[in-house]
């Protein structure tokens, strides 16, 4: 059964644990908390800006559903019915971006006014055979 914790219990400020729980929230959509042993903060969020972007496969068909992968900042987000997502980060931050059915790819933040961001993504075809 979950039970309430008092933010005296983190030892960390208001601030740093709503961002840390959050953070959880954004990755699970259902947060249950014990204890946290420890803390350490990525980096602040406002230090970074609002990349969009949109993924598309080689078709040009939006991918719906895809996941977004801040690497630096932990931060992540879904693509979409459209392709279209939005995720904070800077200048040298790497994106993971994976969909089920497709080869996951990597992609670097070059450019802080980044307006689009397009990734084709490459299905991955797996073929089975029968055997006697």
């Amino acid at each position: 059964m979950m039970k309430p914790y008092s933010l005296k219990l983190f030892k960390k400020s208001t601030q740093m644990t709503l961002c840390v729980a959050l953070l959880y929230a954004v990755q699970t959509e259902v947060v249950w908390a014990n204890k946290i042993a420890s803390v350490s903060p990525v980096g602040t969020v406002m230090d970074q800006e609002l990349i969009k972007g949109v993924i598309r496969d080689q078709q040009g068909n939006p991918v719906d559903g895809g996941t977004i992968i801040n690497e630096a900042n932990k931060q992540n987000t879904r693509t979409e019915f459209n392709g279209n997502f939005s995720i904070k980060g800077k200048v040298g931050d790497r994106l993971r971006i994976s969909s089920l059915g497709y080869k996951t790819q990597f992609v670097e933040i070059r450019n802080a006014t980044l307006a689009l961001l397009k990734t084709e993504f490459r299905k991955v075809i797996r073929s089975t055979s029968g055997h006697s």
